[in-house]
C-alpha cells in the first residue's frame, strides 16, 4: 500500500508519463520521483534504487520505469518501500 506522499508522486509521474515517453532520453529509464518532482533517471532499477536511498527519506520517493502503460508490468510493490 503506498503512502499519501508515494501517492502523490505517483499521480504525478502518471500524469506525465505522456510528455517522458516522448523524450529518448528517459524512454525505458528507471525514474525516481520525489516531492512531486522528477528526481534523477538511471539504467537500472538497483542503481535508480540505491541513488533514492541515498538522497531522500525512505517511504517517500518511489521509481517508476519510464514506458508505455501497455508495457508497465505490475511491479509498484518493489519500487515502493
Amino acid at each position: 500500500m503506498l503512502s499519501e506522499v508515494q501517492q502523490k508522486n505517483y499521480d504525478y509521474f502518471c500524469k506525465n508519463l505522456p510528455a517522458y515517453l516522448n523524450d529518448p532520453v528517459l524512454k525505458d529509464k528507471y525514474a525516481i520521483f520525489f516531492n512531486e518532482e522528477l528526481k534523477g533517471v538511471y539504467d537500472s532499477f538497483s542503481s535508480a534504487y540505491s541513488a533514492a536511498c541515498d538522497a531522500y527519506p525512505i517511504g517517500e520517493f518511489i521509481i517508476q520505469q519510464i514506458v508505455d502503460k501497455n508495457e508497465i508490468v505490475e511491479f509498484l510493490w518493489s519500487a515502493v518501500i
